[in-house]
């Protein structure tokens, strides 16, 4: 998410600009200034804390529905985030991975599974093009 003020050199990524406060200790100054502090103080930093969570770069950080829903009830404590935020990394897919083909002619239908090197470069890969196998599909 992105807000700016109209000029592009303005333009700030909020979620970044939210930890930067938050690693400051002074993630209260992040909050909607339309508020005018007329709000519970723990209860904002519970919230904002908890939103940090849900917009973790590692997507495998990110809290379920029940975990960030215990935390604004008070029923868990907040997470402990790091002060600067993660950075986040993907992983490229294997050079090599299983295939699985069917084809269907004339009525008769034919199956074969196989390894084949993918031919789009490592640097170029992305990891939502890779499609899940099961181990006994592979050679």
């Amino acid at each position: 998410m992105v807000a700016c003020s109209g000029e592009e050199d303005d333009m700030i990524h909020i979620v970044q600009w939210v930890w930067e406060c938050y690693g400051r200790g002074a993630i209260l100054d992040a909050v909607d200034a339309r508020l005018k502090r007329e709000f519970v103080v723990q209860e904002m930093e519970t919230v904002m804390v908890v939103g940090l969570w849900c917009a973790h770069p590692d997507r495998s950080l990110r809290p379920s529905m029940r975990q960030a829903a215990g935390v604004l009830r008070s029923e868990a404590p907040l997470p402990s985030l790091s002060a600067r935020m993660p950075v986040a990394t993907y992983l490229t897919p294997p050079v090599a991975f299983c295939y699985t083909t069917s084809t269907v002619t004339g009525g008769s239908a034919s199956s074969s599974t196989g390894t084949t090197q993918s031919s789009i470069p490592a640097r170029q890969r992305h990891p939502s093009t890779i499609v899940e196998m099961t181990s006994d599909q592979c050679v």
